[in-house]
This record gives structure tokens, sequence and C-alpha cells, in this order.
């Protein structure tokens, strides 16, 4: 049983350390989802920095749109406390994430140099809020010298939260600074909205606590986005399953090949199926303990087994079996990676079909640029033609362990 307070939490918590960098989509997201914090930072002097986006030229028919908007959000962050501030220009609703852009992130990082960055939620709908999301993370993971957290905030939708600030004491003024942005409120009943946002994130909070804006901590940037929000939303699916997803065990065989070894952790921790073991046998190579370090999550857990000297294949193998606690195992070396829904679709076949032990799917070949190779593996089952080689890749397969 997956009980309230392991999906939210009931208590309020301080702010983040500054300074601040929060990232926008567009002129009125960073009041709409976190003016309240916003105006508490600016009460407990954390020097903050906003960067919007894009030009907000689709939020109104005024020819003169882009200035309106513009002016509108100085003003608002006026009211909000925030002295600096950026605008990008960015084409509305045409927001992309490509290398350019990417850099431009890491370059106001290495600018501002933040403790605590912000960017929304990437369970928005509005496409250029998620886009902001996909392109922040990205620009983190990139830059050296960011050793602060990271946090999404909401906007429009509820999205995952671990933490929330109380925002109780400046709901007025964050009103006041919501209700500046005129053109919008034309469109469509943005206050009122956001309210009730506000007022939502209080349900598991103390009565005297009136409106709260919720957010993310990421503890860690060592993935990508999209596997932490999938590990972050393993608990739901948790309760709706009643947590009867058959543990899979994948051992993964390595030797002085650490950055083949970290794309093969990353394709594992990126699947679709959310209960999965790692066994990584280090066959005599140097130590990989801080590479595989940032790949324990909640989702996946890593078993390292160390050997001081090479023992060869097999041996590697046996060593993972012996250490493997899962109902199904399944295999994956160094050198190989695995598509996101490759365990989901074995295990779902191996399942509707329980008199079959082995299951095994299609393999692409592919060079060191993940360019397609002329010689793929995927060939139906025949006996005759295993005994006269193996077409079957060791990774393609899982099997049902006899434990």
């Amino acid at each position: 049983m997956i009980n309230e307070n392991e999906l939210i939490p009931y208590t309020t918590s301080a702010l983040p350390a500054g300074p601040w960098l929060v990232f926008a989509p567009h002129p009125d997201d960073e009041t709409f989802g976190m003016g309240g914090s916003l105006l508490l930072a600016s009460d407990q002097g954390i020097e903050t920095t906003v960067v919007i986006l894009t030009d907000g030229a689709l939020g109104g028919d005024d020819n003169a749109i882009v200035d309106i908007r513009r002016n509108e959000a100085k003003l608002a962050l006026s009211v909000l406390g925030v002295k600096e501030y950026y605008f990008w220009n960015l084409p509305d609703r045409g927001l992309e994430v490509t290398d350019a852009l990417i850099l431009k992130v890491v370059g106001i990082i290495s600018q501002v140099q933040p403790q605590s960055v912000f960017f929304p939620t990437p369970m928005e709908l509005h496409p250029d809020h998620r886009q902001t999301a996909a392109l922040v993370w990205k620009g983190l993971r990139q830059t050296n010298r960011f050793t602060g957290k990271a946090f999404s905030y909401e906007i429009g939708t509820q999205g995952q939260v671990n933490y929330l600030i109380d925002i109780s004491a400046v709901i007025e003024k964050k009103n006041q600074a919501m209700a500046l942005y005129a053109s919008q409120q034309a469109i469509n009943n943005y206050i009122p909205i956001v309210q009730s946002l506000d007022c939502a994130r209080t349900y598991t909070l103390p009565k005297d606590v009136q409106a709260a804006e919720g957010f993310w901590k990421y503890e860690t940037i060592s993935k990508n986005l999209a596997s932490f929000t999938l590990e972050n939303l393993r608990p739901y699916w948790q309760f709706a399953n009643g947590d009867n997803l058959a543990l899979v065990s994948i051992i993964v065989r390595t030797k002085d090949r650490p950055a083949l070894l970290q794309e093969a952790l990353q394709s594992i921790c990126e699947q679709t199926y959310q209960k999965i073991e790692i066994i990584v046998v280090n066959d005599g190579g140097g130590d990989v303990s801080e590479i595989i370090r940032p790949f324990n999550g909640v989702n996946t857990k890593i078993v390292l087994v160390q050997f001081p000297t090479n023992l060869g294949r097999s041996k590697a193998a046996n060593a993972g079996l012996a250490k493997a606690t899962g109902e199904y195992l399944a295999f994956l070396d160094d050198d190989d990676w695995l598509e996101s829904d490759h365990i989901d679709t074995l295990v779902k076949a191996i399942e509707k079909h329980p008199e079959i032990k082995v299951v095994y799917s299609g393999v692409r070949c592919v060079d060191g640029y993940k360019i397609p190779l002329p010689n793929n593996f995927g060939t139906p089952f025949d006996a005759t033609q295993l005994l006269a080689g193996n077409y079957i890749p060791i990774h393609a397969a899982l099997l049902v362990s006899v434990r």
C-alpha cells in the first residue's frame, strides 16, 4: 500500500538556497507558476535572475502584443522584487531544443552561478513549457559549474511535487503581480486558475496554510529528465498494480570501458519497465564505483561484483547470475544498449505465454554514433538453424529464473 505521505509532502519547506535562476517559457509564467516564492525570496534577500525565453507573440491579436507583454513582465517582476531579468525573444510555440540554445543556457548558468535553478514541470501541457524543461535540463547536465539543485515548478497543471512552499503571507501581492498581465487576463481566467492550483497544493498541509506553490526537487542531474519523470511516477503505478511487477535482473559485464558502461547503464535506467536490478560484474578492470553510483535510483538498484583479475566472460556471467534475485534474467554487455521499451516488451511476451522460458527480440547493429548497419538480427526461432550458428545475441533474450 502506497500512502499519501509517500506521494506528496505533509509539511512545507524553507526557501531553496540562493542565488536563484528561473526559466520561464513566456512572459507571465514566472509569476503564475512561482510568484509567491519569488516574493518570499525577495523578502529574504535572495538574489534572483529570471530568463523569459519566448516573445509571447501568440498571446493576443494586438500587433504590439510582444511589446505589451514585455512591459507587463517588467512591471510584474518589479512587484515581485526581481531586479535581474532577460528576454530571449524566441518564437512563441516554436521553442526547440538546439545545441545553440543549450549553450546559451550553459552560458547564463555560468554567469549567474545559481544554487537553485527552476524550470517548468515536464508534465505541463503547453509544448513550450515542456521544451523549456528539456532545454534547461540539458544545459544543467552540460555545465561543469553547477553545484546546486534543480527544481521544476507548476504553471497551469499539477505535476509531480516533493517540495511545498507556503505563500500564504504574500497571496495578495502575488495577485497584484498576476493582475498586471492584463493582456492575458483578457484571454482566460488565469488568476482564479492559478489561485485554484495554489489552494489545491494545501491539501496535505495544516489548515492555516491558505496557499502553497509546488515544486519537484531533483537531488541529482545524473540521468535524463524522462528517466527521472518515469521513476518518480512509479509509486502511482505500484498502487495501481499492487506492486505485482516481477523483478528483472540485468547482468552487465564490463572491463575498462567506462564510457561504454555509462551508456549501457543509462539505457537500462531509461526502461519503461520500472522494476529492475542491475548486477555489474567488473571482470578485473579499474574501479567503476563512481560510474555506477549515479544510476542507483528509485526503480533500479545496482549490485557490484568486483574481480581483481580477469576471469573471462563465462565466469563473469556466472558470478552475475549468482547475485541475481529477479524472476527474470537478462544480459547486457557494456558495449551494447537497450531501447527504452525492450524489457517491458519481453516481460509482457513471456507473461502472456507462461509455458515459455525464454523470449527474445530483434537486434539492430549500429556504429559508435548509433547509425544503423546492415547486419541486423531478427530471425524467428528455428532449432535447426540455432544448431548451425547462434543468431540470437545474448542481450536480445529474457529468461525465466530457475531459482
